[in-house]
Formats: structure tokens, C-alpha cells, sequence
């Protein structure tokens, strides 16, 4: 079962008195600060800063925003997909412009990017290339959408710190 460095310092927390270790100077807001700034361009290009300025914005209705767009997405690419395979351009067109709008809101930098460059191409009518890049869009969705689901379970930790 994976572990977060939050869940870790709670269960030792539990179990030793951390004050009492005057070598280690350590608490909770310590462990979320190392843990959430760690590399702030993965994956997906997904970065904190901006994250963390949606959440304080939206508050309750960021989790729920960040739900739609990810459950959206998985649809879309399906979508994109099955239009690929018939080769219907203008439909792939459509929904790539959109995914790379959606993707720029929750600064999934290289998913939009991606859509961008699959628009592209499908504008210029390379279905084959399209395809290519289709495979590698999904597949940097999927990591995307991995960081985002870490990055959103840190961020409601960190609320209740």
C-alpha cells in the first residue's frame, strides 16, 4: 500500500514523542512543505503554484472541478479516439481544441501541448501522424492524471494541518 511522508510522520507521531527528539526538528507543516514542493514539474507538467492558488480561490469546489475535468478527459479521449479510427478530421479537431483548453486550466502543461500539436495535424489532414501522437497523448494523460490525483490528496491534507 503506497504511503505519503504525511501518513508516515502521523504514524510515528503516534508512537514516539517526536518533541522529545532535540536532534530533529520536525513537524507536520515540515513534512507537507518537503513532500508538496518536491518537484514541481512532473509528470505532467501539473505545478503546485498554481494548484494552490485554485484551491484557495475555488476552496470546496476545486476537488470537485479537478474530478470533472478528469473524468471528462478519460471520455474525451475515448471520443478523440473513435474519431481517429473513422476518420472524422472535424471531430477530432473539436475535441482536441477543447481537451487543450481544459488541459492549460489545470496547468497539465504537456497534455495541452499535445492536444495542441493533435489539432495540428489534423488540420493539415495527417491522420497517421495523428494517430501516432494520439497514442502519447493518452499515455501523458495518464501520468497526468496520476499527478493530479496525488497533488489534490496533498492538498487536502494540508488543509487540515
Amino acid at each position: 500500500m503506497p504511503i505519503t511522508p504525511l501518513d508516515l510522520f502521523d504514524i510515528l507521531e503516534a508512537h514516539i514523542d517526536v518533541s522529545s527528539l532535540s536532534s530533529i526538528c520536525i513537524n507536520r507543516e515540515d513534512v507537507f512543505g518537503l513532500f508538496a514542493e518536491n518537484g514541481d514539474q512532473e509528470y505532467g507538467g501539473v505545478t503546485w503554484e498554481v494548484l494552490k492558488i485554485y484551491r484557495a480561490i475555488l476552496k470546496h469546489d476545486f476537488q470537485q472541478l479537478m474530478e470533472k475535468y478528469l473524468s471528462a478527459s478519460q471520455d474525451v479521449l475515448a471520443y478523440i479516439g473513435d474519431a481517429l479510427r473513422t476518420g472524422d478530421a472535424a471531430t477530432v479537431r473539436s475535441l482536441a481544441e477543447d481537451f487543450k483548453s481544459a488541459s492549460v486550466v489545470f496547468v497539465a502543461e504537456n497534455v495541452s501541448n499535445l492536444a495542441a500539436q493533435l489539432e495540428f495535424f489534423v488540420t493539415k489532414h495527417a491522420l497517421e501522424e495523428a494517430s501516432k501522437l494520439f497514442k502519447e497523448l493518452h499515455v501523458q494523460f495518464e501520468w497526468t492524471r496520476k499527478e493530479l490525483l496525488r497533488k489534490s490528496i496533498v492538498l487536502r491534507a494540508s488543509s487540515r494541518i
